[in-house]
């Protein structure tokens, strides 16, 4: 018989909790009547005062570990406490939390007692865990502060482009504001705004990807770098305009004083000698402020420690908990989203060779079904530039295995690939070409100084054309070809130099596949003059899509650089599964054992393949 109400995992888990703490945690804890599921720990923390700790199992304990409750009071003032006074320590779940939810439990009660009662009761250790995660903390804080203050005061979302400073520099704002009708005053808010140092054009970030819905209005940023050795700390932050300007004029050594840069005031000081007070004495245009300067002219301070920033938002007007100076000028905490690339592709991880992918120049002749995510991959692996080259149009069945979809029916697929990783990929430098290989190859305005060549037409016909053009076209570029055998049952790259070029009698089939379909008619014919495809799947093409690009990646790292031919080639089982099972001979690249899902990859010399000596 079914009982009227099923016990869940987790249900079970809290009982079994119950049960324990019912017969053995007298002197551990003791049940509070509310929240649910919460005990109060019975023991006297010093960092805590007279406030009394709880320990709470949420509804799907213990696929989410219990909790320590410390209050809201101590947000921002003790390590690891969230907004809502829940300590947030390094306790996650594991399978066998099921089996035994007590073990669980009192793990995390001695974790709290163990770890963060003594951090917490000595400053230095306070100190020093509020600036190990210093972002973290900053990005509480502004959500806290969004929440109780006039929300006209903040942009909605503030994206950053941030660029390496070594010194004070001013930088540029677009707003884009829209009146809402439910808010007070003008009804007028900053939905977007888009921060760029000086050299950096905000306005075509902002149109290149999509976010300039709005009226537009211009501002003024100031960049300032923060020394890694300056706190970073909920005590160290800001909390009004004068603390601000105070520390803005300690880290640039008197030379910039806030109240000047945002009235467009000369600076205290004589100019002078001082390179940054000249920049912005010079380069800055004069708008007067009006009232509620917060959307008529934005202005904010980024402080930045080694690649992290912290914003302000300058504003006009007293905000809950400042005290305005007498000129009305007031700060409101912000949380940027980084959208440059280092960040955006790699969140600043290995820096060098990313910044060196970046400078890289790369032409992909052909962005079909193996093409497209392979300039995708590429784009997001972080090459700075590529060149597409198809001639074909977006039709209805690409679908099934192109990175594009029915948004860009009718398109170039090279134009519309290059649109949609333009406004996709920060820093992006990408064009698409509707063309023929052998047009395009043709006009000399074309040929380009380019790291590296990549073929992926799978067109015996485009090879052979690139082959004749190469040494006009590319000189000593290498170039790399890509295709797959039909069914998806085999993917091949090969790397060829100016010393070791592709033949122009084109050995793909006889010399590099792993079987011959030569003699097979294995496309599927569709009713119209030369239609066709090859059937096989998305997951088909992107695999040896993936496959070629890490090859392609290490070419232009500097990883490989001699001529070599890699393949990735599924087991025989697999050839036994296709219609033509049996009759297509198969090479010694084919293993043997394994099942249909199996597969192995090869790498082979070049001159070996080809035959020569």
């Amino acid at each position: 018989m079914i009982p009227t109400e099923a016990i869940t995992p987790f249900q079970t888990a809290i009982r079994l909790v119950e049960t324990w703490f019912e017969a053995r945690g007298a002197g551990l804890v003791r049940k509070l009547s509310h929240p649910q599921n919460t005990w109060a720990l019975c023991g006297s923390y010093r960092p805590l005062g007279g406030v009394e700790a709880q320990l709470r199992l949420p509804s799907d304990f213990p696929a989410k570990p219990a909790r320590i409750h410390v209050g809201k009071s101590f947000f921002l003032k003790l390590p690891h406490v969230e907004h809502d006074g829940s300590l947030c320590l390094p306790d996650t779940s594991c399978p066998k939390d099921y089996e035994d939810p007590v073990t669980a439990v009192l793990l995390v009660i001695q974790n709290f007692e163990k770890q963060w009662v003594p951090m917490c009761s000595d400053p230095q250790r306070i100190q020093e865990e509020f600036q190990k995660e210093c972002l973290s903390y900053w990005s509480n804080y502004c959500s806290a502060h969004r929440q109780s203050a006039n929300k006209l005061l903040a942009a909605t979302w503030t994206y950053l482009d941030l660029t390496p400073v070594t010194s004070c520099v001013e930088g540029k704002i677009v707003a884009y504001v829209k009146k809402v009708r439910k808010l007070p005053r003008n009804g007028a808010r900053i939905i977007r705004q888009v921060i760029t140092t000086e050299n950096g054009d905000p306005a075509s970030i902002a149109s290149r990807h999509g976010w300039d819905s709005g009226t537009m209005v211009q501002g003024e940023a100031l960049f300032v770098p923060l020394p890694n050795n300056v706190p970073w700390t909920p005590q160290t932050w800001p909390q009004d305009f004068t603390t601000l300007e105070k520390l803005v004029s300690d880290l640039t050594s008197g030379e910039v004083e806030l109240t000047s840069w945002v009235q467009n005031m000369p600076p205290k000081k004589d100019a002078g000698s001082s390179k940054i007070k000249g920049e912005i004495r010079g380069k800055r245009k004069h708008h007067p402020v009006p009232p509620d300067s917060t959307c008529a002219h934005p202005f904010v301070v980024v402080l930045v420690q080694g690649s992290v920033p912290f914003c302000y938002q300058i504003t006009r007007g007293p905000i809950r908990g400042q005290v305005a100076k007498c000129d009305g000028l007031s700060i409101f905490p912000i949380e940027p989203t980084r959208i440059d690339a280092s960040w955006s592709l790699t969140r600043d991880h290995a820096p060098e060779p990313f910044r060196k992918r970046q400078q890289k120049k790369v032409l992909v002749i052909g962005c079909g079904s193996l093409g497209s995510p392979i300039v995708e991959l590429l784009a997001r692996a972080g090459v700075g530039t590529l060149d597409i080259v198809d001639s074909e149009r977006f039709d209805s069945p690409n679908v099934s295995r192109h990175v594009l979809g029915l948004t860009s029916l009718e398109r170039a697929k090279a134009e519309a690939l290059a649109a949609r990783l333009r406004q996709d990929t920060p820093g992006l430098q990408i064009t698409g070409y509707q063309a023929r290989a052998a047009e395009w190859l043709a006009r000399v305005e074309n040929h380009k100084e380019y790291d590296l060549v990549v073929e992926c037409t799978g067109e015996s016909s485009v090879r052979t054309v690139l082959s004749q053009w190469r040494p006009l076209a590319f000189g000593n570029t290498p170039v790399l070809h890509a295709w797959l055998e039909p069914y998806g049952s085999a993917a091949h790259v090969v790397l060829t130099l100016a010393d070791d070029p592709w033949p122009a009698s084109d050995p793909a089939d006889d010399k590099v596949n792993a079987a011959d379909f030569s003699g097979f008619n294995v496309r599927v014919d569709l009713p119209a003059c030369g239609a066709g495809f090859h059937p096989y799947g998305a997951a088909d093409a992107w695999q040896g899509a993936a496959f070629a690009t890490e090859r392609v990646l290490a070419v232009l790292d500097g990883q490989c650089s001699e001529a070599t031919v890699w393949s990735w080639v599924r087991t025989k089982a697999f050839y036994d599964t296709l219609p033509v099972s049996g009759q297509v001979p198969l090479r010694a690249i084919v293993p043997l054992d394994g099942s249909r899902y199996d597969s192995v990859m090869r790498t082979r010399d070049y001159r070996s393949v080809m035959g020569a000596p």
